[in-house]
């Protein structure tokens, strides 16, 4: 069995270098049960990436849109294995995490998707970290990017969706993510963002509350451009 593992990234430079440090840390035959995807959603100035031994593709949104939700679908679509671990730059994993995801994904039998624990002060799950089958996820046609644009409820949504169409959730013990939001790298960029990137939530609200009541579902998918930056294997 193999995953893939996606990541949006948005001004988190130095937090995306220190994932692809530890990625590469891990066992190679670890590795190459392993695929990665990045997608940069239009940063100022754009995610580099140094020469690395993992099976990793870089992706650049070119298009600029503030919440562009959309850029985890395109993560997903480019994945090359059928179960997807999607997470943000603030969940580290550690080799046992996925190794045990490794083994979720081989063993289970039904749709299911799984959020997990976490350290530091919430640690409750994550509500955009989630290990899925992409059959699933694509069958409520991923996130819906009706949200792009402002803050929320993408994560929400695609929840809701999964539980009506009947995918079970699931929150394993013994599978902790190591959360970094009190770490300086990630105050650093937060504080970046929220200067240009506004948190106000209430036009989502709205959108959450009549796409319940209606059980709509948008069908319109990648609605912006984007380009391949790098592409890597353990190969080289």
């Amino acid at each position: 069995m193999k995953i893939s593992i996606v990541y949006p990234h948005y001004l988190q430079h130095r937090a995306a270098l220190q994932h692809i440090e530890c990625w590469q840390a891990w066992p190679e035959e670890l590795r190459q049960r392993l695929d990665f995807v990045i997608v940069d959603d239009h940063s100022t100035p754009p995610l580099a990436i140094p020469d690395v031994c993992l099976n990793l593709r870089l992706f650049r949104v070119t298009t600029d849109i503030i919440w562009n939700y959309g850029a985890k679908n395109l993560g997903v679509q480019k994945a090359h294995h059928q179960w997807v671990f999607l997470s943000e730059l603030d969940h580290f994993l550690n080799e046992a995490a996925v190794r045990s995801m490794l083994h979720l994904a081989e063993t289970t039998p039904e749709p299911t998707f799984y959020m997990f624990h976490r350290t530091g002060k919430k640690a409750i799950p994550h509500p955009a970290t989630y290990l899925f089958n992409s059959r699933d996820f694509w069958n409520v046609n991923g996130l819906d990017e009706d949200f792009c644009g402002a803050y929320g409820h993408d994560d929400t949504y695609v929840v809701d969706c999964w539980e009506r169409h009947g995918v079970r959730k699931v929150v394993p013990d013994g599978i902790v993510l190591d959360c970094v939001m009190g770490d300086a790298t990630y105050e650093d960029a937060e504080l970046w963002r929220l200067g240009s990137v506004p948190r106000d939530s209430s036009r989502n609200n709205e959108i959450l509350g009549k796409k319940r009541t209606h059980n709509h579902i948008s069908t319109s998918r990648i609605r912006f451009d984007w380009e391949l930056v790098n592409e890597y294997s353990v190969d080289r």
